[in-house]
């Protein structure tokens, strides 16, 4: 005779673990917006675990139908709903009808089956192969998250989910060979399945909630990191996160044959944008200039926004001349690309200055020295790349810790009062760099 034990203190147990997982997911809920819907649906998922147990736990005091049906019923809907919060904190479509329609299906079948403990064989197979089913689908799910979400998160959830599909999948394997061995009042053979099993219904949903507070904590964390070095109007680089990696890149040293370039871009009369069309329209520039700066870039060049208008951008290229040939390349594309409000074509204009690695190896006097050199491009009449030296070039002086979202209108001042005047000689560039980095031997018209 095989010994048996009585599974409803464990179902109990398991119950109360659910129920408590399920109210941390609640909880937590607000916590990140966007995984929202995908928290309130897992801490479904674990309320309707938590019913199955307790029907297993008070089987004897509930009618027969209920003790029955129900945790056969509710067990895998659980698994169901959480199949579907996988899916929506995985950003894959929703299916909340799958599930609907699966729990149906499964309610439909075991009611068909009624009370009768003879059907147990039958109905147990049912409910175990559905959940393993369930938790075979999530799988693939959450391999297309590995590199994406937080690794620790994921590598659980996918351990997890595997363990469902091994336990679930050898309870239907034995269920089918063996059959179910069980006492009248509802007790199980002992044995290592049997007691994994119930282990996993005590333990896994506190794994599971637990799985997905660190998942969404995760994503909070990456959102505030983003949030620190990533503008939020261009999408591009803040300050000091460009300067960080900047730095980091010229420290390592350049491969052999290559040369860095450093741009200071600055937007053309942008304030004069501002006070014609609204702040509004000159956000939409800012956001439009960002766009057309990226997509002129190749990959690995480095962008980040120094502040209001300005912008920088460190590329590598096999020579000089070549980091010349992109700053013009970006200029065009900035001339070419204009966008529409209300009916008119707004058109954007860029100066930029250029250093590279050949005037300097480290960061600051790079950047000192692009700075110096927009500042002779905006003075010479705007829209123009400088790339070199002029022999007399315009003092200017630019606080490095100038608040971001502050505006220059010192340098488009005294570039309008040169306008009338003789503007510098830019210092000679070779024959084949872009004619706007060369310097003009008549006076620069005005804007």
């Amino acid at each position: 005779m095989p010994e048996f034990f009585d599974i409803r203190t464990l179902f109990l147990a398991g119950s109360l673990t659910s129920f408590l997982s399920a109210a941390m997911l609640f909880v937590m809920r607000p916590l990140h917006r966007r995984s929202e819907p995908a928290v309130r649906w897992g801490g479904f998922g674990l309320l309707l675990s938590s019913l199955a147990m307790m029907c297993v736990a008070l089987r004897g005091l509930l009618p027969e139908f209920v003790s029955w049906v129900g945790p056969n019923t509710l067990g895998p809907a659980g698994m169901f709903v959480l199949y579907e919060a996988v899916r929506r904190l995985c950003h894959a479509r929703p299916r909340p009808l799958l599930v609907a329609g699966a729990t149906a299906a499964m309610f439909a079948f075991q009611a068909w089956l009624g009370d009768d403990p003879a059907q147990q064989a039958p109905r147990l197979l049912a409910t175990a192969s559905a959940q393993a089913l369930t938790a075979a689908l999530m799988v693939p799910l959450l391999l297309r998250r590995v590199g994406r979400d937080p690794a620790g998160p994921v590598t659980a959830a996918i351990a997890l989910a595997l363990a469902f599909v091994v336990a679930n999948g050898a309870r239907a394997l034995w269920i089918l060979v063996n059959g179910v061995s069980m006492s009248a009042d509802g007790r199980y053979a002992t044995g290592a399945l049997q007691a994994g099993i119930a282990g996993l219904f005590v333990l896994g949903p506190m794994v599971q909630a637990m799985v997905v507070m660190s998942w969404v904590n995760g994503r909070v964390a990456a959102e505030l990191r983003s949030l620190v070095s990533t503008d939020p109007l261009t999408g591009l680089g803040t300050r000091r996160n460009f300067f960080s990696t900047a730095r980091e890149a010229l420290a390592r040293g350049l491969p052999d044959g290559r040369v860095g370039g450093l741009l200071m871009i600055d937007l053309d009369d942008f304030k004069r944008i501002n006070d014609r069309h609204g702040h509004r329209v000159g956000d939409r520039a800012l956001a439009h200039f960002a766009a057309t700066l990226r997509h002129s870039l190749q990959p690995g060049d480095l962008t980040g926004r120094y502040g209001g208008e300005e912008f920088c951008a460190l590329l590598t290229r096999s020579r000089a001349e070549d980091v010349a040939r992109a700053a013009e390349a970006i200029r065009a594309a900035v001339a070419g690309a204009q966008f529409e409000h209300e009916g008119e074509d707004i058109a954007l204009t860029v100066s930029i200055g250029v250093a590279t690695t050949a005037d300097a190896q480290e960061f600051e006097p790079l950047l000192a020295i692009a700075d110096r050199r927009v500042y002779v491009a905006k003075s010479m009449g705007r829209d123009r790349v400088v790339a070199s030296e002029p022999e007399q070039a315009p003092e200017r002086r630019r606080g490095m810790d100038r608040r971001q979202g502050g505006t220059d209108e010192a340098a488009d001042e005294a570039a309008d009062a040169l306008h009338g005047g003789d503007p510098p000689t830019s210092a000679a560039l070779p024959a084949d760099a872009p004619r706007s980095a060369r310097a003009e031997s008549e006076p620069a018209a005005a804007d």
